[in-house]
């Protein structure tokens, strides 16, 4: 799963992935330089290839957006459920 979301930030952004290292415990916003309007690019790529939904009510973006581990042990659960 890790692997698979890494691969989908770059491939996502593949106009500005060639010069970054993305690992597990990148900071998508410090590390990345990814701007509000790039999460919500980088949620619909995720909603639409998992056929999940990130709710508003139950998540909390902040922590879940925050590097690609965490986005893969969330993604994980909502695909469990």
């Amino acid at each position: 799963m890790l692997k698979d979301i890494i691969n989908l930030i770059k491939n996502e952004f593949s106009d500005r992935s060639n010069t970054w290292v993305v690992g597990k415990t990148s900071h998508l916003t410090h590390d990345l330089g990814l701007d509000s309007m790039d999460m919500v690019r980088l949620q619909v790529s995720i909603e639409d290839h998992y056929r999940i939904r990130f709710s508003p009510e139950t998540t909390d973006f902040e922590t879940v957006f925050a590097t690609p581990e965490s986005l893969a042990q969330h993604v994980q659960l909502q695909i469990t459920i």
